[in-house]
């Protein structure tokens, strides 16, 4: 059995591996944390606050992601119609168009990743995955 740190070596390298190869693909200049906000504000506008705690970052880290959105002219910052002091974060039809984009080249680089497996492994491999990180996160 592989040790700890060689299974973890391995996780980082297949996930840099399918962040860069996801990153080069994308015609615009957003990585996966700017493509994940754009995911969570497909619905509905949010607060800061609310993406930092769906996604695990720092504000401030929502802050520089939101930043960044918002000189692409993919989302825009809201006054809440309930209460005009509270700052929500929009998407715009350029975010949209943006995610779009970023769901195609998505599934298109799941086929390409996972053509080496059967969808019996593809099943396993992401339920296996998903039971391991509840697995740590309930173990913290």
């Amino acid at each position: 059995m592989t040790n700890v740190i060689d299974l973890i070596r391995l996780t980082e390298q297949v996930s840099s591996e399918m962040t860069v190869h996801w990153t080069q693909a994308m015609p615009y200049d957003i990585g996966v944390s700017e493509a994940l906000v754009l995911s969570a504000l497909a619905d509905e506008p949010k607060k800061s606050s609310e993406l930092a705690k769906q996604y695990g970052y720092t504000k401030a880290a929502i802050t520089h992601i939101a930043a960044k959105l918002v000189a692409l002219g993919a989302i825009e910052r809201v006054a809440d119609p309930s209460d005009g002091r509270i700052v929500r974060l929009a998407l715009t039809d350029e975010g949209r168009l943006m995610l779009r984009d970023a769901q195609t080249i998505g599934v298109k680089l799941r086929e390409q990743l996972f053509e080496a497996l059967t969808e019996e492994e593809r099943t396993t491999y992401e339920s296996v995955q998903r039971k391991m990180l509840a697995h740590l996160q309930r173990n913290k």
